[in-house]
């Protein structure tokens, strides 16, 4: 797993996207910014870890969770708060799992869930215009107070960041100070 950590060259500062020219086509494209204070990815989301982890999140290898979590070397004491990118829960009920928050589980990383995911389409069936007009399908579930705080966001993968995104606009509604994001693999 060592030759899939992720290095940042030759990538978006802001977002980590490779940049093919001079600039990074998915915050070029970005009609706003809801600025995250530091986006982190542990893995390339190609070669060796792209069929990792597809045998975890669709082939339910849940065991692969561990090997996951040990990448996760996160000062997450220095968040207020540790928030997962929530899944369509249905597509959670057919896996048996949700992919975040059972690498956090194995972390023992303590997290509040209390994001959710509405019905949409699949992002991989969708071109990056399509991803970028998806109207924001998340929403805050009970009374949970994030005013004034610096909240780490998790994901399991970045590609365009229009989900996390999404997430940000909730949340920066809900007047958090700071937004991190830490994604598995970019």
């Amino acid at each position: 797993m060592n030759q899939c950590q992720f290095q940042p060259e030759n990538r978006c500062q802001y977002c980590l996207g490779k940049i093919e020219q001079q600039h990074c086509v998915n915050c070029s494209v970005r009609e706003y910014h809801y600025r995250f204070d530091k986006i982190t990815a542990c893995f390339h989301y190609e070669g060796f870890y792209k069929s990792f982890y597809h045998q975890y999140k669709f082939l339910g290898d849940v065991a692969l969770a561990k090997v996951i979590a040990q990448a996760l070397r996160i000062p997450y004491a220095n968040f207020d708060m540790v928030i997962p990118v929530p899944s369509v829960e249905e597509n959670d009920l057919k896996r048996t799992f949700n992919p975040v928050q059972t690498v956090l589980e194995e972390a023992k990383i303590p997290f509040q869930n209390c994001l959710k995911m509405n019905q949409r389409p699949k992002q991989f069936s969708l071109n990056l215009k399509d991803r970028m007009n998806l109207k924001n399908g998340i929403s805050i579930q009970g009374d949970i107070r994030l005013e004034n705080k610096h909240i780490l966001l998790v994901d399991d993968i970045y590609t365009t960041g229009q989900t996390a995104h999404n997430v940000a606009v909730k949340l920066f509604s809900k007047k958090v100070r700071k937004l991190s994001m830490l994604t598995f693999a970019r």
